[in-house]
């Protein structure tokens, strides 16, 4: 199957003070087109429910290559590839209205049955699941652990939620985002993010969030609830 191709112009709202856009909508924006692209292929939502399964994020890695600004044009470029025990890659370009290649995106999924929560090494008979066969790049995707300290709480609010009532995993960026001092988000725009996916923060529940320093720059974050862990995480400044 050929890439799919969205154009989305960057508006005021998608950015942050200093007009540059916000990496949390950059990451919706590119999963709209992921969702897109399996909507083309008739992978609606009646036929998830229908069979019982859904895509849930297992990692995912942003690299920006440029500066996004508002009153930009974006297109984005996404494929997929079958899954490779149980794992769909996924890998997105995003480019500029002067074709630039502004940030690259991958991905990797996993189908799991909603009732038993178990991953599926194969779809149900009558899933399209045929993504093609593209030898697609890959990020390091390496989340280096060390020391942390406490340094928020934040709850899984209902506007961040979605229809499995779980904090919806682009929102995950805006809360590692929001950790940071204002002053250090402004100077210093992030390069690269790593997130590791280890389960769903349930609608209302309180996440306690942990940072510490890797190397000059490179942080780790975790994300966890009474000793359980939701995700890890590594920004680069």
């Amino acid at each position: 199957m050929e890439a799919y191709v969205l154009i989305v112009p960057v508006r005021q709202i998608d950015c942050d003070c200093e007009s540059r856009m916000k990496l949390g909508d950059l990451i919706r924006y590119t999963q709209q087109a992921s969702t897109e692209q399996c909507i083309s292929m008739g992978l609606t939502n009646e036929v998830y429910e229908q069979n019982h399964v859904g895509f849930l994020l297992a990692k995912t890695s942003v690299e920006m290559h440029g500066a996004i600004y508002a009153e930009d044009i974006l297109t984005i470029r996404t494929e997929a590839n079958p899954a490779v025990r149980a794992v769909y890659n996924r890998y997105t370009e995003v480019f500029n209205k002067k074709n630039e290649l502004v940030a690259t995106v991958d991905s990797r999924w996993v189908l799991v049955n909603t009732q038993t929560k178990r991953i599926l090494r194969q779809a149900p008979e009558g899933m399209n699941l045929d993504f093609g066969s593209a030898v697609l790049p890959q990020h390091n995707v390496d989340i280096p652990k060390t020391e942390v300290q406490p340094i928020d709480k934040v709850r899984a609010s209902f506007s961040k939620c979605d229809l499995n009532r779980h904090l919806n995993n682009t929102y995950y960026v805006d809360l590692i985002c929001d950790t940071f001092p204002i002053s250090y988000m402004i100077e210093k725009p992030i390069k690269k993010v790593v997130l590791n996916y280890h389960s769903e923060i349930l609608m209302g529940s309180v996440l306690e969030i942990y940072r510490g320093e890797i190397s000059k720059d490179n942080y780790y974050i975790l994300g966890s609830q009474e000793g359980k862990k939701h995700f890890e995480a590594r920004v680069q400044f």
